[in-house]
Order: structure tokens, then C-alpha cells, then sequence
């Protein structure tokens, strides 16, 4: 099924829309939808992992119905049995489920039972882990029945392997983008608020910018303090 050449070429078309996605030339999906055609059965995830806050802030998944998507998300990914598998990776290492943690060593588990078993047949797994960003994992994965694991772990392996350096470079250039994005907005806000005390922080109530204003307000410490870098309202 799979030749040097059909692996090259999917490398070449896969790559190409890995680089088009951080400009918005391409989404983030039509990857995975480029390579579950090539493994038919299977389905693909690409995920951002919050080890700060245990979170999944960015989850994109292709050949997989919406309402697992959104069971994994709100609940399933935290008593996710691989989870320690994908932390304990060295970055950029390629890894099979099959492998590291066999389907019979999880048939006990409310992970398998309630979810696994419910998705379909899609027991055996390779993903491969990046860590472009500080305090954020990105994850790449292909899950696919285990009677094809001989038939797809060659294949399935060189083409995560090859699509690293891609990987890497488009999810660094995405967070820059975010970064900047972020910078212009904040800049913004603060001269479209120019006669009002304004300040903007993150998600977390980190201050990230202020103005001559606020600043003075900080300073008479009447209305707002700032502990450990983190924007709250006095406590009376």
C-alpha cells in the first residue's frame, strides 16, 4: 500500500499546508484531513497542552464525531492513562501506543471504558510532541484500529518523523504571530483610552501594559494592587 514514493509525496503535500497554516492560507484541520486519507480508519488530533493550568486550549481533530471531540476536551483528557507517555517524551520524540502502554494494561479504566470504547475502533496510536513554547506542549496524533498497526507503523512513523521540522517552525511562527498580535492590541487600548486610567492584562491577571494613569492609581494604592506581577482589587 505504502511506497517511498507515496510517503515523499505525502510529506511534500502535508508540509506545504503545515507551512500555510500560521499566515491562514490553509487551516490547521486540512492537515489532519491530509493524512487520515492516507490511513484510511484512522482519525488525527493536533493539540496544544497547558501544563500550567492542565488544560487543552487549542484541541483540532479530524475523523472523529463532534460530541467525543467535546467529551475529550471537557472531561477525558484529564484521566487520560497516556498522558504521563506524552509528558515523560523528549521533544520531537515519535512514539506507538502499542508500545509504551498496550490497550489489555487500560480494559479497567473509566478512560477506555467510557470513552475509548465508545469512539469506535481506534486503539492503537503514534503522536509525536513539541515544545516550541515554554509551559505548552504541541501534540501531533494518528489513531487507528490495531489490526492495521503492521500495515501503518512504517509509514505512519517516517511521515511523523519528517513533518517534525515543520511542525516546529509553524507553531513557533503561530505563537510570534500571537505575540504580536497581542502587542498591537494592547497598544490599542491604551491610546484609544488615553484619558481614562487603563491597564491590560492576560488570561491569568498578569499586567502586561499600563498607562500613566493607572500607574498612578497603583501608586496611591486606593483601588487596585499588583501581587506577583498579577492585576486584583484591593480587599476592601
Amino acid at each position: 500500500m505504502f511506497n517511498q514514493s507515496s510517503i515523499d509525496e505525502a510529506v511534500e503535500e502535508i508540509s506545504e499546508l503545515i507551512n500555510l497554516a500560521p499566515m491562514g492560507m490553509a487551516e490547521w484541520r486540512d492537515i489532519l484531513y491530509a493524512i487520515i486519507r492516507l490511513f484510511p480508519g484512522s482519525f488525527s488530533g493536533l493539540q496544544n497542552f497547558d501544563l500550567v493550568n492542565n488544560s487543552v486550549p487549542f484541541l483540532e481533530v479530524a475523523g472523529l464525531e463532534d460530541q467525543h471531540i467535546e467529551t475529550y476536551s471537557e472531561y477525558f483528557y484529564s484521566i487520560n492513562p497516556y498522558e504521563r507517555y506524552w509528558r515523560g517524551q523528549k521533544d520531537g520524540h515519535v512514539w506507538i501506543s502499542d508500545y509504551v502502554l498496550p490497550k489489555k494494561e487500560i480494559l479497567e479504566t473509566e478512560f477506555y471504558n467510557d470513552w475509548m470504547k465508545v469512539i469506535g475502533d481506534f486503539d492503537s496510536a503514534i503522536g509525536v510532541k513539541l515544545d516550541p513554547i515554554v509551559e505548552t506542549e504541541f501534540r501531533f496524533n494518528l489513531q487507528f484500529p490495531t489490526r492495521f498497526l503492521d500495515q501503518y507503523e512504517a509509514a505512519s512513523n517516517q511521515i511523523m518523523t519528517r513533518l517534525r521540522g515543520p511542525l516546529y517552525r509553524a507553531v513557533s511562527l503561530t505563537h510570534y504571530f500571537d505575540k504580536e498580535r497581542i502587542k498591537i492590541a494592547s497598544v490599542a487600548a491604551l491610546v484609544n483610552r488615553k484619558d481614562k486610567a487603563t491597564c491590560v492584562v492576560d488570561f491569568a491577571m498578569c499586567l502586561k501594559d499600563a498607562n500613566v494613569l493607572f500607574e498612578q492609581l497603583l501608586a496611591k494604592v486606593s483601588l487596585f494592587k499588583l501581587d506577583a506581577g498579577k492585576v486584583a482589587l484591593i480587599d476592601y
